[in-house]
């Protein structure tokens, strides 16, 4: 058996059978969220999945984004689909949560200099907090925001990491060059392999994109040298 087949074979013995895809959620502040979504999407793609994914660009300005998210949802079912990924925002959580198990619950960088329009910091918070509230499956937290205590008290049902520049971080971010068109970074997994990264992005949080999407990606038994390729395939 070849060892791509074995690893297949492992994972969908530790998935267990399900009814749809693995939803993997994702929520945060701004570009970094997206720019991660994406790069799991790029990376799930490498490894050979089915993998679908809404972005919440797509939902903005929309009065029926519910049933957008809904029928995303149900079409990835449909197309059956192994992970689907939402990028979400803060007020679809509780939809989402309501409505499908989530297999994944991912906080990209929170900052909130430019607040979310109508919503209070206080608000956001809250609604992220539901995210997390039903033990996710697997949960990934940013060592380095303020607010990481506070989310650090949610449970996973199975793992639970995070990711940052802080030496406690499970996946930590090293060695950050900023290049006119792209950006590099060095991480380290858990403490001990060390794996160098780089985008075409410029985006000034891409080096936090790049260490969610790896974190999330490790933790769906994903090689590093996979998640390596499939953040260089990333198109901005």
């Amino acid at each position: 058996m070849s060892k791509r087949l074995s690893r297949w074979v492992s994972r969908v013995k530790q998935v267990g059978p399900r009814k749809g895809p693995a939803i993997i959620a994702i929520v945060g502040n701004g570009t970094a969220k997206t720019l991660a979504a994406k790069m799991l999407r790029e990376i799930l793609k490498e490894d050979g999945w089915k993998v679908t994914c809404l972005l919440a660009d797509e939902l903005d300005n929309k009065l029926d984004a519910t049933d957008e998210l809904l029928n995303f949802v149900t079409s990835s079912k449909r197309a059956r689909a192994e992970y689907a990924i939402v990028d979400i925002t803060d007020d679809l959580i509780p939809q989402l949560s309501k409505k499908t198990p989530i297999t994944m619950a991912v906080m990209a960088p929170i900052s909130f200099e430019k607040p979310d329009a109508h919503a209070d910091v206080d608000e956001q918070i809250e609604a992220r907090f539901r995210l997390f509230d039903n033990e996710p499956r697997y949960i990934v937290l940013g060592r380095d925001d303020k607010w990481y205590e506070n989310f650090d008290e949610f449970m996973a049902s199975e793992i639970k990491i995070c990711y940052g520049k802080d030496a406690a971080a499970n996946v930590r971010i090293e060695n950050v060059k900023a290049y006119k068109k792209g950006t590099e970074v060095h991480l380290v997994l858990d403490g001990a392999e060390r794996l160098e990264v780089a985008t075409y992005d410029t985006d000034k949080l891409s080096d936090y994109a790049m260490a969610v999407a790896a974190s999330a990606a490790s933790l769906l038994d994903v090689d590093p040298d996979v998640i390596q390729e499939g953040i260089a395939n990333h198109e901005p």
